[in-house]
């Protein structure tokens, strides 16, 4: 089996297991939606302490020239398109709090200030077998779905001005 098979046939397995979780999944193929790589996307709903509906996408990086025997699993937890613009720069000092005390992973703010997200990126050695290869990819789609959730509702009151930044450092851990 190639590799892109492979993962193809992995993300499929995760959608397979999701929908019969009752979790909305799709799978969208490269080649159908002019795609750099297979995305498989889902609806999670209750997210967080507030239960937002969020989407998640999870996919397989293109590997870059000589990146050989490891390839990278990416998942990415979108939490809101829509930040306050005055809540900017409150929600990126919280996220870069918040990110020194997480073990894995990272909540990011995209370069137009729109999108908060938490990010997760592994990397899996392409020499497993299937069952160690779908574990591993597996897992860090469990681990970013479960760190994601953490800090998702406090950052979205953040994000829409429903909270302040002193409210966000109340969680977090103190000296």
């Amino acid at each position: 089996m190639s590799e892109k098979d492979r993962k193809r046939t992995i993300l499929e397995r995760l959608q397979a297991e999701l929908t019969a979780e009752e979790v909305p999944a799709i799978l969208r193929k490269k080649e159908e939606e002019d795609l750099p790589m297979d995305v498989l996307t889902v609806l999670l709903t209750e997210y967080g302490s507030r239960q937002d509906e969020v989407s998640g996408e999870f996919y397989f990086l293109p590997l870059a020239n000589g990146a050989e025997h490891v390839c990278y699993f990416s998942s990415v937890i979108s939490l809101t398109e829509t930040i306050d613009p005055q809540c900017l720069g409150a929600v990126c000092i919280a996220v870069a709090m918040i990110n020194f005390y997480l073990e894995y992973g990272a909540y990011v703010v995209d370069a137009e200030g729109n999108l908060l997200a938490y990010k997760m990126v592994t990397p899996i050695f392409e020499e497993m077998d299937e069952e160690q290869f779908y574990a591993t990819v597996d897992m860090n789609l469990a681990h970013a779905l479960d760190a994601g959730e953490q800090f998702a509702g406090i950052l979205l009151k953040l994000a829409e001005g429903a909270c302040s930044l002193d409210d966000v450092m109340d969680l977090l851990p103190h000296d």
